[in-house]
């Protein structure tokens, strides 16, 4: 959807000069999809786009001629942030907490040597699933019945279609371990095999993204009957790039964990962040 920059209306049309004009307020406008915006030649592109759909990780490709690792993050991100928006992943089915408040005596397998959690919330709708937020109640009450029902890792089903995953937190990172028994009761127990088999490869992600991890998840599993390459070449030409970004530098999910007043999850700076300033030589040291 392209919004209009000044009065957010989602209604326009197209100019001969390939901007738009907003029907609410007249304001015209230029936009960009996240596939245009890509400064890659179009082989690499496609290239990236088909590694993307087969699961190879951006590490793998770092040798790879006509991007650098750096590049091919970036793309990869973006990608994962267009199935974000179409998977319509909410922000308050993600939560960060910490397990001291929910102790109890009789506990599921790996909750004594667990700190810190990640809750997220499952809701099936038939053959489909989205990340929406579980039933109303408070975080301290859902542990208890996480410890007594589920592993660390596993789902506990407050309802048939609803179910409430944990996953363990490290630092700033969420931990995903190889599953075990498979848990398949419904489309939220096949979803959540399902994602834990190709996010135990990454073994952990940075809490910053993995809303667009769990996203990308959920945009495969609807489309699991369907070729991916067209479907995510189409939508990559159909989101805005404006929408993917506000996406990813907003965090949407990360006031969440704010809510869930956990001071010992700072924000994550990406891999370009952390890079050490210039070095600047110092001419004055120099003679004449």
């Amino acid at each position: 959807m392209r919004f209009c920059p000044r009065c957010q209306g989602g209604m326009s049309w197209m100019l001969g000069d390939g901007r738009r004009k907003c029907r609410q307020c007249g304001t015209r406008f230029s936009s960009r999809s996240v596939w245009d915006a890509v400064r890659l030649p179009e082989p690499t592109r496609l290239h990236l786009l088909h590694s993307f759909e087969s699961g190879i990780s951006a590490y793998r490709l770092r040798f790879e001629d006509g991007a650098c690792i750096d590049s091919t993050e970036r793309f990869y991100r973006l990608m994962r942030a267009c199935c974000t928006l179409q998977a319509r992943v909410s922000s308050a089915a993600l939560a960060v907490t910490s397990t001291a408040s929910g102790h109890s005596v009789c506990s599921m397998r790996g909750w004594s040597r667990t700190q810190r959690v990640a809750l997220i919330g499952i809701a099936g709708d038939g053959d489909c699933v989205r990340i929406a937020s579980p039933p109303a109640r408070e975080i301290a009450d859902w542990l208890p019945l996480l410890r007594r029902h589920a592993a660390v890792g596993g789902l506990y089903f407050p309802q048939p279609q609803c179910a409430v995953a944990s996953l363990p937190m490290r630092g700033n990172y969420v931990i995903v371990r190889r599953p075990g028994n498979s848990c398949a009761n419904g489309s939220a127990g096949l979803f959540w095999s399902f994602a834990r088999e190709r996010l135990q490869r990454l073994r952990k992600i940075p809490w910053q993204y993995f809303g667009l991890y769990l996203g990308e998840m959920c945009y495969r599993f609807n489309h699991r009957g369907c070729e991916l390459g067209p479907l995510l070449l189409e939508l990559a030409r159909s989101t805005d790039i404006r929408d993917a970004r506000a996406l990813m530098q907003g965090n949407p999910h990360a006031a969440s964990a704010q809510v869930t007043q956990d001071p010992l999850c700072p924000p994550v700076h990406s891999h370009s962040a952390r890079r050490d300033p210039p070095r600047t030589r110092d001419f004055s040291l120099q003679g004449d």
